[in-house]
Order: C-alpha cells, then structure tokens, then sequence
C-alpha cells in the first residue's frame, strides 16, 4: 500500500500482499518501481514530501525511512541534511 501525505490529501495503493513493516519514503524524485518492489516484500509505504518535517516522519514509528533518488544537485534540497541527522 502506497500512502502519498501532499497537501493533506491521503491517495492510496492496495498491494497484494499482507503488510508487515511500516515504512516512510521522502520524495526526492522517487521512482515507483521501488515503491512497488517494496510493497511486494509486505511494506506499507507512507510518501511524504522531500521538505516533510523529521518529528512528523518519526510520529508515524515507521519501521524503516526510506531517501531516494535525488536531488542531483544537493544545493537544490538544503533542508534534506538536517531532516537525516534528526531521523538518525
């Protein structure tokens, strides 16, 4: 299962399979096959957006939290280093 956290509009995507870990994706540009590749292996995935704040991320006790695919250039998302020390 997909859940997208835009703008407080909750979209979801029901996989086949019975969801056992609860993980959390930052959008940097993130590409669906993972998503999918991951929802098949028993994940429920929340995607927030790549500016989403790290005490949010954390109150949702996701079992994993997922940063993938960009921002190319780093300068672009000067945010993203302080949201991955607050959430490891």
């Amino acid at each position: 299962m997909f859940i997208f956290v835009y703008y407080n509009l909750l979209r979801s995507f029901h996989g086949y399979v019975l969801h056992e870990f609860k993980v959390a994706a930052y959008d940097f540009g993130i590409k669906h096959n993972i998503l999918r590749r991951l929802a098949s292996y028993g994940c429920k995935i929340t995607i927030v957006p790549s500016n989403w704040p790290a005490s949010e991320t954390l109150k949702m006790n996701p079992d994993g939290v997922l940063f993938r695919n960009g921002p190319g250039d780093p300068s672009a998302a000067p945010y993203a280093d302080e949201t991955v020390k607050n959430i490891v």
